[in-house]
């Protein structure tokens, strides 16, 4: 498993935890997150529906379709027959975030 991917799963178990804790109204529900859901998806070979997305987070459905707008008018993600996926500039942006959060892990190690 490569350490992008690995991080990636990290990075969306701690966001889990914290959700899982703080009050229902408090749930912190970030496009990041929904960017490294579509990222191991990918992965994997697979492709995640709006309500396959929706039951992995806290974000409400019109929460989750405004980022997934906003997302797509970043030209991050796109949709094709209910499906999304990354696009390559997405692809790219999610693998940099990654590749930065672990150097950082790095230099405080």
């Amino acid at each position: 498993m490569t350490t992008t991917i690995k991080l990636a799963e990290r990075v969306l178990a701690s966001a889990r935890v914290v959700d899982a804790h703080m009050p229902p109204d408090f749930a912190n529900f970030s496009p990041l997150y929904l960017l490294l859901e579509l990222y191991l998806a990918e992965e994997q070979a697979n492709y995640l529906t709006i309500d396959a997305v929706r039951q992995r987070g806290p974000a409400s459905a019109s929460t989750l379709k405004r980022w997934i707008s906003a997302i797509e008018g970043e030209g991050l993600v796109e949709q094709n027959a209910g499906l999304l996926a990354l696009t390559q500039k997405g692809y790219t942006l999610v693998v940099d975030t990654l590749e930065g959060i672990f150097d950082v892990q790095r230099e405080l190690d």
